[in-house]
């Protein structure tokens, strides 16, 4: 019984496209898909089982398209509709996830920011939407930061991702205090990353890789006086 309904539902929903068209990026596959808010009024009670069709209908389409060299258009629509019935769905969050980086549609926004509600624990999740928020026209690091900071302590976590929501924080600030910034940073950090805080500070300051020498005798000094931190802006001059 419970099968046939959802035999009958996927019928309904599918003649009610129809008529309540989600406003969805054109495709070769199908040009139509259901808002998500009429489908979790159809769905009566079956959430889960209705998600599972729509996501499956979106990897066969998926597949079908990639087998001709075709991009898939709608995974944005599909997945917003699949985890707006099941916020726990969690493949849809990681297709989106991998597969929306430097693309000008930013509806995979919600569709992550819902994600990582869902899992705040998983890293992965949050470093898409952090690095997506950074591809933006008007980039958004303080976003990035805020939501990468949440694993500063996360012992699971690679020593990098615990740290890089310092350096979406530092890109969100004017080159002058992104500077003091990591010259104060670069007292403390372990040596494999030293490197490549002295090459932003390097770019930051319109220094030639040749000035590196001068530039990490100047962190020495600020290391034994942090009086002498503001210096370091002069070495541009």
């Amino acid at each position: 019984m419970k099968h046939l309904f959802c035999l009958i539902l996927a019928l309904g929903l599918l003649v009610f496209s129809f008529v309540k068209l989600a406003p969805a990026p054109a495709s070769d596959d199908i040009v139509f898909v259901p808002q998500a808010s009429y489908v979790r009024t159809l769905s009566a009670g079956h959430r889960e089982s209705v998600a599972t069709l729509f996501w499956t209908k979106a990897l066969t389409s998926m597949g079908e398209l990639s087998l001709e060299g075709k991009d898939f258009a709608l995974l944005n629509a599909y997945a917003d509709i699949v985890t707006s019935l099941d916020s726990l769905f969690f493949m849809p969050y990681y297709f989106v996830g991998s597969m929306a980086a430097g693309t000008a549609d930013t509806s995979d926004l919600k569709i992550l920011e819902r994600g990582i509600k869902a899992y705040p624990e998983d890293w992965r999740l949050s470093l898409f939407l952090a690095l997506r928020y950074t591809q933006l026209e008007e980039a958004n690091y303080s976003r990035a930061a805020e939501i990468m900071r949440a694993f500063e302590n996360e012992p699971k976590a690679p020593e990098h991702i615990r740290r890089i929501w310092r350096s979406f924080e530092i890109k969100a600030q004017p080159t002058e205090v992104a500077v003091l910034m990591l010259a104060q940073d670069w007292q403390t950090a372990p040596a494999q990353f030293k490197g490549a805080m002295e090459n932003k500070m390097l770019d930051y300051l319109h220094l030639d890789k040749e000035k590196r020498p001068l530039l990490q005798a100047k962190l020495e000094s600020i290391g034994k006086n942090p009086q002498l931190a503001p210096t370091i802006l002069k070495l541009g001059e």
